[in-house]
């Protein structure tokens, strides 16, 4: 079944690739914007589509109209300063149809992560963003410089293991330093971390010759429903936690089949949002229902 699907997927990659960046154009980010503007509202747009279950956000479709209601309400997503002012932000959630529902905790770590990475994004020259090696260590400087201090005692215990290993990481694990230093940002989860990281280096192509085969496939839940059906993961994975022993599991099985790039599994995610849904499977148009065990068993009943 492997080889099947590897070759399925490297046939489906650059499509899905089109549907990530056409999403990602209908709020205007497109390799012609600001590469600052580019990084910050990518962030956003992350930020809700990790979170997009739990915070009852659900679709794809709700997830860029909530992200623009809100980029849009602070103002002009090309002024970085304006994401840095509180007021604003919290001005900005008000207006919104599902941010307005958040809990306090939830409101505060959103917000603070916003105007954090804005003061991240003020304090390095656009240049300094341009190569991925360049990125990573300026973040990570940030990170243990300054949003170490300015986080709450609170916040930063929560996230104090992720301050451990930024300190012990060699320079040269680009891409660790990068999802280790975001997930040091009071909302940010390993699930927002790599769709962040994955939409900037594969669909954007904001940096020259990224270190792909260090990257880290997203775990979505609709890669982890796809995978269950064609019988790719085990149906243990539709209940696990983001994170600990499943998420290394399915890291190893998107770099056993895609060792040169691990995130072409992603591409299990463009099906589930088109083809593979919830509650509605369009099987004959899949392509893969030649490989698929939940097509297969549903054709036997």
């Amino acid at each position: 079944m492997i080889e099947p699907l590897r070759l399925l997927i490297e046939d489906y990659e650059e499509e899905a690739v089109k549907f990530f960046s056409n999403i990602l154009s209908r709020i205007g980010l497109t390799p012609l914007r600001p590469l600052k503007s580019l990084l910050l509202s990518t962030l956003i747009l992350s930020i809700l589509d990790s979170k997009r279950w739990s915070w009852h956000i659900f679709s794809l479709e709700s997830v860029v109209k909530e992200t623009w209601r809100f980029i849009s309400h602070v103002g002009d997503m090309d002024d970085i300063a304006l994401f840095k002012d509180l007021d604003l932000l919290e001005t900005a959630i008000e207006d919104t149809e599902k941010l307005i529902r958040l809990s306090d905790i939830d409101r505060t770590n959103f917000v603070d992560t916003i105007r954090f990475f804005a003061m991240f994004l003020s304090s390095v020259k656009t240049d300094e963003l341009r190569d991925f090696y360049s990125f990573s260590s300026r973040l990570r400087a940030f990170v243990m410089d300054k949003l170490s201090i300015m986080l709450s005692e609170e916040a930063y215990k929560h996230k104090a293991r992720y301050f451990g290993q930024l300190v012990v990481l060699d320079r040269e694990q680009s891409y660790r330093i990068s999802q280790m230093s975001l997930l040091c940002f009071p909302i940010v989860d390993l699930r927002t971390s790599d769709t962040y990281l994955y939409l900037l280096g594969k669909v954007l192509k904001i940096w020259n010759n990224p270190p792909l085969s260090k990257f880290h496939c997203p775990m979505d839940p609709s890669v982890i429903r796809v995978g269950v059906r064609i019988g790719l993961f085990s149906k243990k994975f539709k209940t696990s936690r983001h994170g600990g022993f499943r998420y290394r599991i399915f890291q190893n099985i998107a770099r056993d089949i895609f060792p040169n790039d691990p995130t072409k599994l992603y591409v299990l995610r463009y099906i589930g949002e088109t083809l593979c849904k919830s509650h509605k499977q369009l099987c004959e148009g899949c392509p893969f229902f030649g490989i698929c065990k939940y097509y297969i068993m549903s054709e036997e009943v």
